[in-house]
């Protein structure tokens, strides 16, 4: 069995024919736990945000529609710790809800101060390009970024840089030059050195 729901949130409280229909009394394979049968059709029962899991954000992040900008073409990427959207001119980056030795994303509260602490952090090296942090809210409508709502989790925004234009693309055609390594090097260098030992070497210049 399956169901013709579609994305998650956008089918909150409304009754969404399901494919094949599934009888009374019969589990939804796909939503189990929240969906309620009533006569061939899966009825999705969401009292708080609380149910809401990984896998429904991102789906609804995963729509075209789901951003409060027009977005053409949309692609997903991700990594150990997050899932990135790239939305036409725009980057949104969730933080999945994972702990390891070295980090804890395991509860909304944690996500949101991680993500704030990025922005913070990364504005130092590329402050255009890091934009602003967003929750991301769950309302009768379902899902959404940035309106009024419960708080499900937290996104930072980014704006989206040529593909063309990167590190690895200029590894990968040979177009990387001394000068350009020395000053990512150089940059580098500088944003990661501890604020003693820099503030040490320019009491000596």
């Amino acid at each position: 069995m399956r169901c013709s729901v579609g994305d998650f949130a956008s089918a909150a409280f409304e009754p969404q024919l399901c494919n094949p229909p599934i009888k009374r009394g019969q589990k939804c394979s796909r939503w189990p736990g929240v969906c309620m049968v009533r006569s061939g059709h899966a009825s999705v029962l969401r009292s708080n945000a609380d149910a809401a899991t990984a896998a429904d954000k991102v789906a609804f992040l995963s729509r075209k529609d789901a951003y409060p900008h027009p977005v053409t073409d949309l692609v997903r990427r991700e990594t150990h710790m997050s899932w990135i959207f790239l939305a036409g001119e725009k980057v949104y980056k969730l933080k999945k809800p994972v702990r390891f030795p070295y980090l804890d994303f395991s509860t909304l509260r944690k996500r949101e101060g991680a993500c704030r602490a990025e922005l913070v952090l990364n504005r130092r090296l590329a402050p255009d390009v890091y934009r602003t942090v967003i929750p991301l809210v769950w309302s009768r409508r379902g899902f959404a970024l940035g309106e009024p709502g419960e708080v499900v989790d937290w996104l930072i925004v980014m704006r989206r840089l040529d593909d063309k234009q990167t590190l690895e693309q200029a590894l990968l055609t040979n177009r990387l030059a001394a000068w350009q390594l020395d000053r990512l090097v150089t940059t580098f260098a500088t944003f990661y050195r501890p604020k003693k030992i820099e503030k040490s070497l320019t009491k000596r210049t």
